[in-house]
């Protein structure tokens, strides 16, 4: 679902593109952390994070739920979370919480990744 996705992003700052395109084969189930390989990423580097916490609780949850006919962790009927979907689940967010969406001076999706290093830190 693309709760799961949006909270993910925002726990880990993963970009959006590599989230959408998560698979079923990045997620060690042993060891619970999730590896994405080179051709994966935006820059072009494998890409490791270890699972904790409530970003462990998520993917367990979908771990559990996964469907047998799709590849992908974060997915809506079997098919990769489409950009439009996200963009009007952030708008919907972002009046919920009384907040601007928008490039210029509002929130957006890469918003969440900006969140996520602040606290990290």
């Amino acid at each position: 679902m693309v709760r799961d996705l949006c909270r993910f992003a925002y726990l880990t700052g993963v970009r959006q593109g590599q989230l959408r395109s998560t698979e079923l084969a990045n997620v060690d189930a042993e060891r619970w952390v999730i590896t994405w390989r080179p051709d994966q990423t935006k820059n072009g580097e494998p890409h490791v994070v270890p699972l904790v916490g409530e970003a462990l609780d998520i993917v367990q949850r979908r771990w559990r739920n996964r469907r047998l006919d799709c590849r992908f962790l974060f997915h809506e009927d079997g098919q990769p979370i489409g950009l439009s979907l996200l963009r009007s689940a952030m708008q919907r967010a972002c009046k919920a919480a009384g907040l601007t969406y928008g490039r210029q001076g509002g929130y957006v999706f890469h918003s969440t990744r900006k969140s996520a290093v602040t606290n990290l830190n």
